[in-house]
């Protein structure tokens, strides 16, 4: 089984800014990260991007820029800034992940000043720049097709920092508490290297803490922090890749016969499921003793999530016991595209056989969006994107 790694190489910290500078640097698309960013209500702004070099290694610098009369971020409440998310035009995938690194710092924020999650204000982490860092990750995941995330340990090391609270010791509260759960390493050296958002990024997005995965690497992006020191290059570094095997964790499939359970129950437990990152859920009708129609659930998932998807089984299904079993799953290579279109660009996977092109899909949201907003049938998008994308040149 193959699949689209992105390693985390935080070996000189993490920042919002960053990751989205080593993610343009991977090959997300500029314009495609604009527009989408564009359906935010925010106030106006421009993304510049600058490549420079910090000790030598060349990297791309990211910065917001805005009028900050127009924008503190200090009236900006978590309820405020996710239902900004939800009705932008961001697709399923970005909103699902944006919102969630957003939750991360809401709980860690309310843990630390001891109030509800639902009265947590923002403060730096409310800003338009630090909206635009978490909501360009989310795009730039989902653009560059990245199937699990694996992360080195996190640098902390200590000293002090300012903030909207005052004087605060390193790591910065916010910042400790997203890294919860998280493999961290300390260092002698003092100063801010993780910010807030650079940690609920990290801690949201990574599946598992690691060296550097077995895989073929595809591409390798450098994002540059703002201050240059002289004793490390001041850069995150993201590694892109194809993994060439399982590891030794292949996929699992668990299943469970299900006769005494109301179809709603068994649907709601199928959005369960997906919602739990499952690989894939299906429904199988099966006869089961006695003439009894049942139905058979599957799931796909892996080692990693195993538990956590056995536990949703039994708590939201009926039946009292479940198989797990090993399943190998050969998939072809992938690679996201961009195309030029008359309405903009749009993503295109494509499926390689070696060097061969096999197969061309056009991404589901992109032609769902055109459909709606120019009037156009759903089916007529998808043939005329497969016809432009089809080069004589493959």
């Amino acid at each position: 089984m193959s699949k689209r790694i992105l390693y985390i190489d935080c070996f000189s910290g993490i920042a919002g800014d960053m990751m989205l500078g080593a993610l343009l640097d991977l090959g997300l698309s500029r314009s495609h990260l604009e527009e989408q960013l564009r359906t935010l209500d925010l106030p106006q702004w421009q993304l510049r991007t600058d490549r420079c070099t910090r000790q030598g290694l060349g990297g791309i610098d990211v910065q917001v820029q805005y009028p900050t009369t127009e924008d503190t971020g200090h009236g900006r409440t978590w309820s405020g800034i996710r239902s900004m998310i939800e009705s932008s035009e961001l697709s399923g995938g970005a909103k699902k992940t944006a919102c969630a690194i957003f939750e991360r710092l809401a709980q860690a924020e309310a843990h630390i000043h001891g109030v509800d999650v639902a009265d947590v204000h923002f403060h730096e982490v409310g800003g338009v720049d630090a909206i635009v860092d978490i909501c360009g990750t989310a795009v730039g995941l989902e653009w560059l097709g990245v199937d699990e995330v694996v992360s080195a340990a996190v640098p902390a090391p200590g000293g002090w920092t300012s903030a909207e609270h005052g004087r605060l010791p390193l790591p910065a509260p916010a910042t400790l508490a997203c890294l919860k759960g998280c493999d961290v390493v300390a260092t002698n050296d003092s100063g801010e290297w993780v910010t807030p958002t650079g940690a609920a990024i990290l801690s949201t997005i990574t599946a598992r803490f690691d060296s550097l995965p077995s895989m073929t690497i595809d591409a390798i992006g450098y994002g540059a922090g703002d201050r240059d020191p002289t004793n490390r290059p001041n850069l995150l570094r993201l590694v892109l890749g194809t993994s060439t095997g399982d590891g030794g964790s292949g996929e699992l499939k668990i299943e469970a016969n299900i006769d005494d359970m109301s179809p709603e129950l068994i649907a709601y437990l199928m959005q369960r499921l997906f919602e739990a990152e499952a690989n894939d859920v299906w429904l199988t009708p099966i006869q089961m003793k006695k003439g009894r129609p049942a139905t058979q659930l599957s799931v796909l998932t892996d080692e990693h999530s195993k538990g956590k998807m056995i536990q949703l089984i039994l708590e939201e299904s009926t039946t009292i016991g479940v198989r797990v079993l090993p399943i190998q799953r050969h998939r072809t290579t992938r690679r996201i595209e961009s195309i030029d279109t008359a309405w903009g660009p749009v993503r295109v996977k494509v499926a390689l056989d070696g060097d061969r092109i096999i197969n061309r899909a056009p991404e589901f949201e992109d032609c769902q969006r055109i459909a709606r907003e120019h009037g156009i049938p759903l089916k007529e998008v998808f043939h005329r994107i497969i016809a432009l994308s089809a080069c004589p040149s493959d």
